[in-house]
C-alpha cells in the first residue's frame, strides 16, 4: 500500500463519522428541541421513548386544578418528596404509587357523600364518571383523572427502561396534585 492508497483510506473510513460529528455540533442548539417532539428513536439494540404525554399531563394539571388546592395540600410535598425516591429506584413503582394515591382520594370523596363505601372497589373508569356526574369534578378535571389513568395503564405494560425518572416524577406531581384537590374537596362537604 503506497501513500496515496493510505491516505485515501482513511479518508473513507473517517468521512462518516466526520460528517455526524459536524452535524451534531452544528446543530446543537436545536437538538434538545428536536429531542423533545421525537416519540420514539430506534437504532439497533437502543430504544428511547420521548413520550410528551406525562408533560402534558402536568401542565394540564396546572392549568385545571385551583390554586387553592396548593395552600390546602401540606402532605402533598412530603409525599411527592416520598414518590420521588421510589421513583428514583423504581420509576413505575413511583407511578403506581401515585396512581394509589389518587385513587384512594378518589373513592374517599365517593363514600364521603355516601355514593360508595369506601371498602368497596369499583370500576376506576365508573368512580371518575361518578365524581363527574356529582360535581366534584369538572369536565377537565374528570380528563385529566382519565389520562392519568390511561398513563397509569400504559406504565404497568411497557418496559422499566422506558419510564425516565423525569417522566415518572412529573406524573406523580399531576397526581398528587388531583388527589389533593380531591381531599381539598372533602373539607368542603
Amino acid at each position: 500500500m503506497d501513500a496515496l492508497s493510505f491516505i485515501a483510506a482513511i479518508v473513507a473510513s473517517l468521512a462518516w463519522p466526520t460528517v455526524v460529528v459536524v452535524g451534531i455540533f452544528a446543530m446543537r442548539k436545536e437538538l434538545p428541541r428536536l429531542a423533545e417532539s421525537l416519540r420514539k428513536l430506534k437504532f439497533k439494540d437502543f430504544e428511547a421513548e420521548f413520550d410528551r404525554s406525562v408533560k402534558e399531563v402536568r401542565q394540564e394539571a396546572s392549568v385545571v386544578i385551583p390554586e387553592h388546592t396548593k395552600q390546602l395540600s401540606d402532605g402533598r410535598e412530603s409525599a411527592l418528596r416520598e414518590l420521588a425516591k421510589v421513583a428514583d429506584v423504581a420509576p413505575r413503582a413511583g407511578i403506581l404509587e401515585a396512581w394509589l394515591t389518587l385513587e384512594s382520594a378518589a373513592v374517599d370523596s365517593l363514600a364521603k357523600i355516601g355514593e360508595v363505601d369506601g371498602s368497596v372497589k369499583q370500576s376506576l373508569l365508573r368512580v371518575g364518571e361518578a365524581l363527574k356526574a356529582h360535581g366534584i369534578l369538572n369536565g377537565d378535571q374528570w380528563k385529566l383523572f382519565i389520562e392519568l389513568r390511561e398513563l397509569r395503564n400504559r406504565a404497568v405494560h411497557i418496559s422499566s427502561e422506558e419510564i425516565t425518572i423525569v417522566t415518572a416524577i412529573a406524573y406523580i406531581g399531576a397526581a398528587l396534585k388531583l388527589a389533593a384537590f380531591l381531599k381539598s374537596w372533602e373539607k368542603e362537604v
